[in-house]
């Protein structure tokens, strides 16, 4: 058009690379120079240091941020660390330094009100549950709350409801210092197993449950929970975590009936050859 050739996209893509990389080339010497010229930093940090959104392992324009933010530690600056270190987030979900330095600003002020850190963990988990960085962050924020742990029972629940193989839910839910309620938790995970008898989430769970005197005391719990997976293994016969599973709860039990756990074990090794020897070992473990 107009006499001009079309630069090809290839090109373009190349010419976009070199400009981000001029960039970033640039806001890196100015970090580096103000680190060597005490004088600058002022300047540098006031900019809100961008290259951040580039860079964001970039530890030296971190640390020169959390330095800056010792001798100007207002309400106003700390939004600034906020809305710097959400940016780097956004654009980066799982960037280690940007979580850290919104950690050490908050300690380093003594906040305790954190309900936007619960919110953006959510946020983070709904594009992405296995962000073990956000799973991090939001464990951090509720702890240091102190009085969130009700609302995160129901929300682990509802994270679960979603999906029942975020095992990062599970496992989170399951370090709640408030879940004491181990029998409720096997009705949930018993629902779970049921909608999806191969998925190793729910399966990983209720083992972590059977660990608990409230359950392994039990016996017409075990004994009903057992039931109940001999039942779910008829209708899925060749469902490994379902065999398993009756392993577990049978050595749980205060009368081990070696015999069938020898049985399930054959049919474990018939199904998945691969793992004979764990097979036959657990078979072994009480």
């Amino acid at each position: 058009m107009h006499g001009r050739k079309k630069v090809p996209l290839d090109e373009a893509k190349k010419l976009e690379q070199k400009k981000a990389i001029a960039y970033i080339r640039e806001e890196y010497e100015k970090v580096m120079d103000a680190q060597a010229h005490p004088e600058k930093i002022n300047e540098v940090v006031e900019s809100k240091t961008p290259i951040l959104t580039r860079l964001d392992d970039f530890a030296t324009c971190w640390n020169m941020r959390k330095k800056y933010f010792k001798e100007h530690a207002t309400k106003e600056q700390l939004d600034i660390e906020l809305e710097i270190s959400e940016n780097v987030i956004r654009s980066n979900p799982k960037s280690y330094w940007a979580f850290h330095h919104r950690r050490w600003c908050f300690e380093y002020m003594n906040i305790t009100e954190l309900d936007h850190e619960i919110q953006l963990c959510t946020l983070l988990l709904n594009a992405d549950f296995r962000n073990f960085h956000a799973w991090r962050h939001r464990r951090w924020a509720v702890k240091r709350m102190g009085n969130k742990y009700e609302e995160e029972l129901q929300n682990s629940y509802d994270f679960i409801q979603k999906d029942f193989s975020n095992y990062s839910a599970w496992h989170y839910r399951s370090q709640l210092p408030n879940l004491t309620d181990f029998k409720a938790e096997l009705d949930i995970v018993q629902t779970c197993i049921y909608m999806d008898a191969n998925d190793q989430s729910a399966w990983i769970y209720l083992r972590w449950l059977l660990n608990h005197e409230e359950i392994y005391n039990d016996a017409e719990t075990l004994e009903q929970l057992e039931s109940s997976i001999e039942e779910l293994q008829e209708m899925e016969p060749n469902a490994k975590y379902v065999l398993l599973a009756q392993i577990w709860v049978l050595q749980k039990m205060k009368e081990v009936d070696q015999e069938k756990i020898a049985k399930i074990t054959d049919k474990l090794v018939q199904l998945d050859p691969i793992r004979a020897p764990y097979y036959r070992e657990i078979t072994h473990t009480n």
